[in-house]
């Protein structure tokens, strides 16, 4: 961090001091207010100008902490003052206090324009942080989405396999808590599949899964959507089929409310590549399909 006691900045407070009193008892009492050590006060020496004084304890003091904060003090106190009553008994005191103004002025000017520069300078610090940590996050999420593509490539390898099947939904749910979306995975009981859910942007999803080489018919989405209306805690369902799907099945998941988002293998590699991120996927695709009532939007139809 930048150091406020600079070179120009020690010699504006030394000359505010100087001309800020006379009479040494008033100079001792207000350097003790400012918890400068009895030792430092009571080491002037008589032949020692009050200018010689001033410099030889501020070296001292600029040694330690404790005597930095002590100059800071004596710089914070001066610069509140309004009146120099150890001037006003002098005979020219209009010319002294006049001085004395002009001495904590610039004392003041000079503090307001580095206070201005160590905040900047603290925004700067700030910004280069906060840049890095991005950085940092952007690094990791990169290297877990590339994880997660390696994973997926692996399971195309044996895509209409029973256990590729299962293992792609667990992948799938793997991805909801790297995003930190709350989710419960499918379960198998008793020989009854249950769906998983999602609860993101408060909308619960139901959640649908087809792992095959063949795009999903209008069949299955047709018993998803039976499943999602039947279904009194979830709001939408999303359906995730890696292929695609037919224009049938398209059509017959769209219509007025429907409350069924589509999503293949484009949207998913969109996310993983990450030009956009999971979630901001979901709320785009949940977002048109409720204005406009059709359950699919392409990956090519984002930016239009």
């Amino acid at each position: 961090m930048k150091s406020r006691l600079t070179p120009q900045y020690i010699t504006l407070i030394q000359n505010a001091l100087l001309k800020s009193f006379w009479r040494e008892r008033a100079f001792k009492v207000f350097l003790k207010s400012c918890n400068t050590p009895e030792k430092f006060i009571d080491s002037w020496q008589e032949e020692e100008l009050k200018e010689e004084f001033i410099e030889r304890i501020f070296k001292q003091l600029l040694v330690e902490e404790k005597g930095r904060e002590v100059i800071l003090k004596i710089a914070k106190f001066l610069m509140y003052q309004n009146n120099f009553p150890d001037l006003e008994h002098l005979l020219d005191a209009d010319l002294r206090i006049q001085i004395a103004k002009e001495a904590v002025g610039r004392l003041k000017d000079f503090h307001k324009k580095q206070e201005e520069e160590l905040y900047n300078y603290r925004l700067a610090q700030k910004a280069k942080m906060e840049f890095t940590k991005r950085q940092q996050k952007i690094t990791r999420t990169l290297k877990s989405l590339q994880n997660f593509t390696e994973k997926l490539t692996e399971l195309s390898k044996t895509i209409d396999h029973e256990i590729s099947s299962i293992r792609f939904q667990d992948w799938f749910f793997e991805l909801l808590d790297f995003y930190e979306i709350k989710n419960h995975k499918h379960y198998n009981q008793a020989g009854i599949e249950t769906n998983g859910w999602f609860l993101f942007d408060n909308i619960s999803y139901l959640v649908g899964i087809k792992f095959s080489a063949g795009r999903t018919s209008v069949i299955d989405i047709d018993h998803f959507y039976q499943e999602v209306i039947s279904n009194p805690n979830c709001d939408m369902g999303l359906f995730l089929s890696i292929s695609g799907y037919s224009k049938l099945a398209i059509e017959e998941a769209s219509g007025d409310k429907t409350p069924i988002i589509l999503i293949d293998h484009n949207h998913i590699y969109l996310a993983l590549s990450g030009i956009m991120e999971f979630p901001d996927l979901i709320k785009k695709i949940t977002r048109y399909t409720i204005e406009s009532g059709r359950s699919y939007l392409s990956t090519e139809q984002f930016n239009r």
